[in-house]
Order: structure tokens, then sequence, then C-alpha cells
């Protein structure tokens, strides 16, 4: 199995926020799932799927998150040959940006 999926907020895009789950380390290549907190699977906007020196896979997937839709989510990645596994997940806080709203600022440590 790879590594546990990282999600990150990477800013304000189409009236809601982008937010992205990178994970690395798989073998063979992953499926990659966003969840609601019911866990209904929700439509990413992109993957991308690339194939390291290692022969070991690396997948990034994107979702935006607007307004009055749940900003409760989780991002799971899974091996489909073993059947097994990693989910991270998220919650969104505080108001969405509207659609004119233009900017976010995110403070990272």
């Amino acid at each position: 199995l790879g590594s546990a999926p990282l999600i990150s907020v990477e800013g304000h895009q189409d009236g809601g926020i982008r937010v992205v789950c990178l994970s690395a380390g798989w073998y063979p290549e992953p499926e990659v799932l966003w969840k609601d907190l019911s866990g209904r699977d929700l439509p990413s906007l992109s993957e991308t799927t690339s194939r390291g020196d290692n022969d070991l896979f690396e997948t990034e997937s994107a979702i935006v998150v607007k307004k009055h839709s749940n900003q409760n989510l989780s991002c799971c990645i899974r091996n489909t040959v073993l059947n097994q596994e990693k989910e991270s997940a998220v919650y969104i806080a505080g108001q969405l940006p509207s659609k004119s709203h233009t900017e976010l600022t995110t403070t990272r440590n």
C-alpha cells in the first residue's frame, strides 16, 4: 500500500474551493474516490496518475467544494487487487466564497 492521502486546500476555483488529494507509493495503479460524510461518491474535477522510477504509482485528484455542497469530505485511495484502502478526511469550515469572491488566502506553517 502507498502513503496515506494528503489533502490540501489549493484556492478558489469556479465559485468554490479547490481541494487536492495526493498519494504515492502504490502498486498496481490505485483507484481514487472522493466521498461525502454519508459515504456517497463525489465526482472529481481532475485526476492524474504517474509512474515513478521505482515503478510505483503516484496519484493526484482534485475536487471543487461549492457553496451549499457538503463541506465534509474524504479522499480514499484503493488498491483494487488487494481490496485495501487508505483514507483521509477534511472539513471545510466557514463560509465558502461566493461567485463574486475571487481571492482566498491560505496560511501554511
